[in-house]
């Protein structure tokens, strides 16, 4: 068996991803892109971030993400809980009054700016508003990764901006699905795990132990040293691509600067890394990495494992069901549908999660697992390389054989999420196949699919694909769990349909749509 438990590389990829960032250094500056989303106060409907000394303000007074007005409270069906404090930020507004100018005698307008005040409440001081808070990237874990993380098992903190504390000998981290993607979580994750290599009970690194002030030579630094761990980390564990070199490339840029950009740094800073990428693989849970023989020489794994993190909510309940009891969602999906009352639910066949490929969730494979794959260069062309995950997929076998396409929630706010595409090409594809949706549907060309309930959109847009474009059988299944209790208050069957009615009204399609009756609802308990 493959492990990255410990393991010697046939090429020295110290040297290789050194020489690398040293180039990429020789080019012109590359801005520094923060991999994660969260951190900075913004406004809950407006989504944009608040600016200034209000940001200040916010970040001082609140630990919250989110704020809102007491008005935008009550309007989005909200309220403020009893006894909450709330924060004050400043706004500069103009009142204008016509002056005879003295010079000319004609009659002028002047501008006077004055600063006024309103007051916001964090998401923490209200209730009601849990439907409003977008959900997180569904970002997926990598298995390699997690072995380096549990392996070592530093001690993190959830939440807040990514950190290392050598006093607390602590590691502070935003959730995975906060960030563009699980390859930024990860090369994010080992930067701060570099800084924790040198805390005085393991490598001792002295510009970890001495208190260095932000900015000063010594802080400069340990910052290289990190950051090159991180590119090592990513190019053992196979994740390095251009977004993280040219991310990590200029953020040690940024470091060199007060260095004096000398790349001399660096081939020091990376020989202290390439210790901390050793000490921090010596320590890590074997396991399968995926990786070819011909890249690593490997050494007899060691006995001790540990658990990965435990799978709650959605993921957690859509895999025990389909492993343990498939028959009851499919009994559920056959009542819940009038189009199959003739058939049988053990005709239904489920496809994924299934634990003998690993709980995998299809993603640009949905059309292979189905058994449609010759339609993959029609659904290329109809949606942008990164394709939507399925939480599940099943076939029906029997009659005219059709698919369900199944999306699993167990709280309401994992419906909301915008859409987070930043390449124009994939912006223009899907603003294009949404405005032919639209049209299908009736639905007004101005109503904005991107916004909170982008998935719930792209979702339907696959099912029009499935039944229009390509006319095959196919239904979209909403497997809406109730009474989970994990992170939020549970969500009841009535929440949920209230939930739905309120998206449709939102996205502008009628309760009558023709597509919709290719839609199911079914709601299976999270209490067993």
């Amino acid at each position: 068996m493959k492990t990255i438990s410990s393991y010697k590389k046939k090429v020295d990829v110290y040297k290789m991803i050194t020489n690398q960032i040293i180039s990429a250094l020789e080019e012109e500056t590359i801005p520094w892109r923060k991999t994660w989303t969260s951190g900075l106060p913004c406004n809950l409907v407006s989504m944009k971030p608040y600016q200034g000394i209000n940001l200040l303000l916010l970040s001082l007074a609140s630990s919250d993400r989110y704020f809102v007005t007491y008005r935008q409270a009550s309007q989005m069906g909200g309220n403020i809980k009893k006894g909450a404090k709330s924060v004050p930020i400043v706004y500069w507004n103009i009142t204008e009054r016509e002056v005879v100018n003295e010079s000319t005698g004609r009659i002028e307008t002047e501008a006077t700016p004055f600063m006024r005040y309103y007051r916001v409440f964090g998401i923490s001081q209200t209730e009601n508003l849990e439907e409003h808070i977008p959900a997180k990237r569904d970002n997926a874990e990598i298995l390699t990764c997690e072995q380096i993380i549990s392996g070592n098992n530093p001690a993190v903190e959830p939440g807040g901006r990514p950190s290392y504390s050598p006093a607390r000998d602590t590691i502070q981290m935003p959730s995975i699905g906060e960030f563009h993607s699980s390859e930024d979580y990860y090369s994010t994750f080992f930067h701060e795990l570099g800084h924790w290599t040198g805390h005085k009970s393991r490598l001792n690194r002295e510009e970890v132990i001495r208190v260095a002030y932000f900015g000063s030579s010594d802080y400069s630094k340990e910052e290289l040293v990190a950051e090159l761990t991180a590119s090592f980390l990513c190019s053992h564990l196979s994740i390095m691509n251009t977004k993280i070199i040219e991310n990590e490339t200029a953020y040690i840029q940024s470091w060199l600067k007060v260095l004096k950009s000398d790349k001399r740094f660096v081939v020091s800073a990376s020989s202290k890394a390439k210790k901390a990428t050793e000490y921090i693989l010596e320590h890590t849970t074997p396991g399968d990495d995926g990786t070819d023989d011909d890249v690593f020489e490997l050494v007899p794994e060691s006995p001790l494992k540990k658990e990965k993190p435990k799978i709650i909510g959605s993921q957690h309940w859509i895999r025990t069901y389909v492993e343990k009891m498939p028959d009851i969602l499919s009994w559920m999906i056959i009542n819940a549908c009038p189009d199959f009352k003739v058939f049988d639910y053990k005709d239904i066949e489920w496809i994924s999660p299934v634990a003998d490929n690993n709980y995998y969730e299809h993603r640009s494979t949905l059309l292979e697992a189905i058994g449609l794959l010759e339609y993959k260069p029609l659904l290329d062309r109809f949606w942008p390389a990164n394709k939507p995950v399925w939480d599940g997929l099943s076939v029906m076998r029997s009659g005219e054989e059709c698919r369900f396409l199944v999306e699993a929630k167990s709280h309401i706010r994992e419906t909301i999420t915008s859409m987070m595409a930043t390449d124009p090409k994939s912006i223009k594809s899907i603003r294009c196949t949404f405005s032919t949706v639209k049209q299908y549907l009736g639905v007004a060309p101005d109503v904005d699919w991107t916004g909170p309930y982008y998935q719930f959109c792209n979702r339907l847009a696959f099912l029009y694909f499935m039944n229009v474009v390509l006319g095959q059988s196919t239904y979209l299944t909403f497997v809406n769990f109730i009474d989970d209790s994990t992170g939020v208050p549970p969500t009841s069957i009535d929440q949920w349909k209230r939930h739905y009615q309120h998206v449709y009204k939102t996205i502008g399609i009628s309760p009558d749509a023709e597509i919709l009756k290719r839609v199911i609802y079914i709601y299976p308990t999270a209490r067993l």
